[in-house]
Parts: structure tokens; C-alpha cells; sequence
């Protein structure tokens, strides 16, 4: 006969068994269940051990209970809505300058200092054929002009810049020849920077210091011109890249897997990008928030909505019931699915063995921890629903009942992917740009894009987006295109010219050489006297 195994219990599941002893309206099934999780605990000295060691952390506290009240959501005060005034709706130039415009000066002003930088670092060196010899300053008309040809290879998609500038009859397109040369679209494109690279120091913010004050201004832009409805979410987004950069990031289950990771905080039913920050390591987030590691990516995006009544929908990467208090003790509600291995999430919850359909809860003040048996386990914490089920049909017309808390997690969840796939069709990034950030610049052209684009249909525009976007890039084109020609420019850059290209050619007889003393030929003076320094010959 095997000798019996002494089971040893908690403190708090003692008190957890008293509790649900002493309760009348307990059912049996219940009971069964806190047995069969004792009898799985005797299977093995191991899982003894286990239970010691690990498990403690995760045993149900005193205050998680299997029953709960619906609490009454918080009472939202955020002053939704659009932010600017729109004279003519009709136009989409209107929309794309409330995000822009401010942007093209900054642009201006720091693309003719890299210019004038690398001019006088590297004006000696450069051959008198080079094409930054034609270099002279933009202005505001030509940046727009460059921009809007941007915008409109996003549409007209071709593998090389030269390609859209190109005289072959088979491939051209005189549109673009036009309106700017191939020569300054490249010099423009060339000198495109983002910031004064003599504020560049040493420090924390040394990673991204290329790029941040240009994406604070953009930030600053989406914040200004619109404030999102109730139900936002949180998610990461990945802009490809593969060059040599030591905050990459790796991401297997993203369709371009290796590039520059965003967190973004987006309204969960239109996309629109409120909020957004690169993630370059530890010193990426609010110092206020720099202890609470996962959590700190949720806290900072959402600090500026903090306390407004605001629903927030996280994926299990974030969501623990750690965040979900402090949100709560910030007015804020949360809807997100959980990773079991979390600290503090109920032991019975996570052992709860349950079939197809069935569904166990723990409830917690305003938390709720739901686990439901689909085609696999499904965990939820939220602070706005109960377990209580609704009817859905599924995608092939049949009815079926699911918790509420899933059901809306699967109708709000989607903002950054709704906004992500939206990015994706016409979009101005290339992949073989040789800076980063120039990817970022045009990466926050798109969003901008965006933006404008969901603007315009919050306030009732009828285009599609790709005809918004491409009566952009036209009305740009042939706007700045005209003011462009008149714009007075600074001459080309000077070079010393040979004498024999300004000075006057005089006939004059040759001088006699050591096979003839007598010469009859006339021969220009210049041309004579070049040929004596061994120089090449007109003809």
C-alpha cells in the first residue's frame, strides 16, 4: 500500500474554502470544483513543490471573489471632435495643410542648413560636374511642390526615383518633367533633413535626436486638430527597416519583420493616430513611468487622457490587474485579453479545466477575470462588463451566445490595424531609401495623410481615399508647380572657367618651329597658346 501525501494549504486558501463553505448560495458544482483542485495538487511530491514555490504568488487573495456586481462606467467628459474649421470642404488641401503646413517651414529651414553645412565641409572636394554645384536654396512653394510629387508616387508606383523623370517613350511620364527637373527632385531629395545637427549631444536621447524634433511636432499636430470618441486602443505598429541600427526591432508575427517599432494609441473605430511614440530602449517613455515596465508603454501613451472616462482596449502584452487598478484609480476602463502567467491572476482561474462553451469568472472591485473554452482558452480582464452572455450570429449565420466582454473587445480592439492596413495602400515609404530617417519622414507623411483623410470623413467628405489623396497631390502639383517658376533663385554655384571660353580669338600668324622657319597659316593666339602648354585643341 502507497503511503498518503500530506497536502499542505495556504493561509488564504483556508480562509477561501471557509468563505465558500459558509455560503448559502454556493452550489455544488462548486464545491466539486475546489475539490478536484486540491485532488490534481496530490498527484505528484512535484507538484507539491510547485505549489510552494511558484504558485504562491498566483493563489486566489481574499478579495478576488466568483461572484460580482456590474459596476456603472465611468462618466465620460472628453471634448470629442475635430478641432479646426474647414471654409471648403470640397478641397483636401484644406485638411492636409491643418496638419502640414507648420511642418513645411521647419523643413525649409533646416534642408538649406544641411545644404550650406555640406557645401562648405565638402566644396573643395567636389568635381565640376557635380551636381550639388547646382544646389540653391528652397523655399516653402518648392517643398510643397516636392512634397506633393511625393504624395503622388504613392500612387503612381514605380521601382526608381529616375524612372518617374525618364524621356523612354515605353515608361515615361512627362507629368513629372514638367513640373521640376530630375536633377533638383534628387538634390531635394537629397538634402532633406529633420533637425540642426549642432543640437545633437550625447545623452539619453541620443538614439532618436535625428528624428524628434520633427515627429514632436507632427505629435503635436494630431493632438491639436483632434480629440478621439470614447474608445481607443493601444497597440505596436512596425515600419520596415533593415539597415544598420541598433534599436531594430524583431517581430516574427509582423508581415515586414524586422524595422522600427511605434507604440500608438489610435480612436478604435475610425484609425485616426492620436497618439505615438519610437521606441528606441528604456529612456523611450515619461520618467514618471519608468518603473513600471510593461505598463509604462500604456501609462505614458495614456497620461494626457487620463481621468476623462476614457475605454481603453489593450491585447494580453500589456493588460495585468496591476494596470487595470491604476487605470481605474484614473477614471479610465479596460477592456483586454490576459496572459494567465500574470501576477495575480486567481489559481482557480487558471486551473479552471473547462469544455467547449464554458465560461468561469473572478471579481475583483471594479476587475473582472473571465476565462471561456472556445477552440482553445480565452482569458479576458476588463473593469466595464459582467459575465453576462449576449446572442451573436458567427460569419455563417448561426446564433451564439458570448460574454459581452468579448464580443466588445472584438468590435473596439482594432484601431492601430485599421489604421496600419489603411497606411499600407498608397503609401510614399521606399524600401531602399539609405537613411533612416528619411523612412521616418515619410512614414509620418503617410499618417499625416491619414489623418487628414479621416478628418475630412468625420466632417462629411464623400471621396474615397484614394481619390482624396491623389486630388491632394494634383491640386499641390499645379499650385506650387506655377509659383515655383516665378520664384526668383540664387544663381549657380561659381567655378573658375578657362580663359579660352570668355576671352576674345584673334587670327594671327603661327610662330616658326625648327622644321619650318617660314609659316603662312593663320591660327587663333589662344588656341597657339595652349597648344605651347600641351592642353588639348578646339576643333
Amino acid at each position: 500500500m502507497s503511503a498518503r501525501k500530506k497536502i499542505t494549504l495556504s493561509e488564504e486558501e483556508i480562509r477561501f474554502i471557509i468563505e465558500e463553505s459558509t455560503d448559502g448560495e454556493e452550489s455544488t458544482d462548486g464545491e466539486e470544483e475546489i475539490q478536484d483542485e486540491s485532488d490534481s495538487s496530490m498527484c505528484s511530491s512535484e507538484n507539491e513543490d510547485e505549489f510552494s514555490s511558484s504558485d504562491d504568488e498566483n493563489v486566489l487573495p481574499s478579495d478576488w471573489t466568483r461572484k460580482g456586481k456590474s459596476k456603472l462606467p465611468f462618466t465620460f467628459r472628453g471634448d470629442s471632435g475635430v478641432k479646426f474649421i474647414i471654409i471648403d470642404k470640397e478641397y483636401p488641401t484644406e485638411y492636409f495643410a491643418e496638419f502640414f503646413d507648420e511642418v513645411i517651414d521647419y523643413l525649409v529651414t533646416e534642408t538649406n542648413r544641411h545644404a550650406g553645412e555640406f557645401l562648405d565641409e565638402n566644396g573643395d572636394r567636389l568635381s565640376s560636374q557635380s551636381r550639388v554645384n547646382r544646389w540653391y536654396d528652397t523655399d516653402a512653394c518648392e517643398m510643397k511642390l516636392f512634397v506633393g510629387l511625393l504624395i503622388l508616387q504613392g500612387i503612381d508606383s514605380k521601382l526608381e526615383n529616375s524612372m518617374y523623370f525618364t524621356s523612354r517613350e515605353s515608361i515615361a511620364t512627362p507629368f513629372y518633367r514638367k513640373v521640376m527637373s530630375g536633377h533638383r527632385f534628387d538634390l531635394l531629395q537629397k538634402f532633406l533633413h529633420l533637425v540642426d545637427n549642432a543640437t545633437i549631444t550625447d545623452g539619453p536621447g541620443r538614439k532618436t535626436a535625428k528624428i524628434k524634433p520633427f515627429t514632436d511636432l507632427i505629435l503635436k499636430k494630431f493632438r491639436e486638430n483632434y480629440i478621439p470618441r470614447k474608445n481607443i486602443s493601444i497597440d505596436e505598429s512596425l515600419m520596415g527597416w533593415k539597415g544598420n541600427l541598433s534599436w531594430v526591432q524583431y517581430i516574427p508575427a509582423k508581415r515586414k519583420r524586422f524595422g522600427i517599432k511605434f507604440f500608438e494609441l489610435c480612436e478604435s473605430s475610425t484609425g485616426y493616430i492620436w497618439n505615438f511614440c519610437i521606441y528606441s530602449g528604456k529612456n523611450t517613455f515619461l520618467d514618471k513611468y519608468k518603473n513600471l515596465s510593461v505598463t509604462s508603454r500604456v501609462m505614458s501613451l495614456m497620461d494626457p487622457l487620463l481621468g476623462k472616462g476614457y475605454c481603453l482596449y489593450i491585447d494580453n502584452f500589456y493588460t495585468s490587474p496591476t494596470l487595470a487598478d491604476m487605470l481605474v484609480d484614473n477614471e479610465t476602463e479596460t477592456v483586454g485579453t490576459l496572459r494567465l502567467t500574470r501576477k495575480d491572476v486567481p489559481a482557480f482561474i487558471k486551473n479552471a479545466q473547462l469544455k467547449k462553451g464554458e465560461t468561469v469568472a473572478a471579481f475583483r472591485n471594479k476587475s473582472m477575470v473571465l476565462k471561456r473554452k472556445d477552440k482553445k482558452d480565452v482569458c479576458v480582464l476588463n473593469t466595464l462588463h459582467d459575465d453576462s452572455m449576449k446572442i451573436v450570429k458567427s460569419r455563417r449565420g448561426h446564433e451564439k451566445s458570448k460574454p459581452k466582454a468579448i464580443e466588445d473587445y472584438n468590435n473596439n480592439m482594432g484601431g492601430v490595424d485599421l489604421s496600419d492596413n489603411l497606411m499600407v495602400h498608397f503609401s510614399t515609404a521606399r524600401n531602399r531609401l539609405k537613411k533612416y530617417y528619411k523612412k521616418v519622414f515619410r512614414h509620418m507623411l503617410d499618417m499625416c495623410l491619414l489623418n487628414a483623410f479621416i478628418t475630412n470623413k468625420i466632417l462629411g467628405g464623400k471621396f474615397p481615399r484614394r481619390e482624396f489623396i491623389l486630388r491632394l497631390a494634383e491640386r499641390m502639383v499645379s499650385t506650387y508647380a506655377r509659383r515655383n517658376k516665378d520664384a526668383i533663385r540664387r544663381p549657380t554655384r561659381l567655378i573658375a572657367k578657362p580663359s579660352r571660353l570668355f576671352e576674345r580669338h584673334f587670327p594671327e600668324y603661327c610662330s616658326p618651329t625648327e622644321k619650318k622657319a617660314k609659316t603662312t597659316k593663320e591660327m587663333c593666339s589662344l588656341q597657339e597658346k595652349w597648344q605651347k602648354e600641351g592642353n588639348i585643341l578646339l576643333v
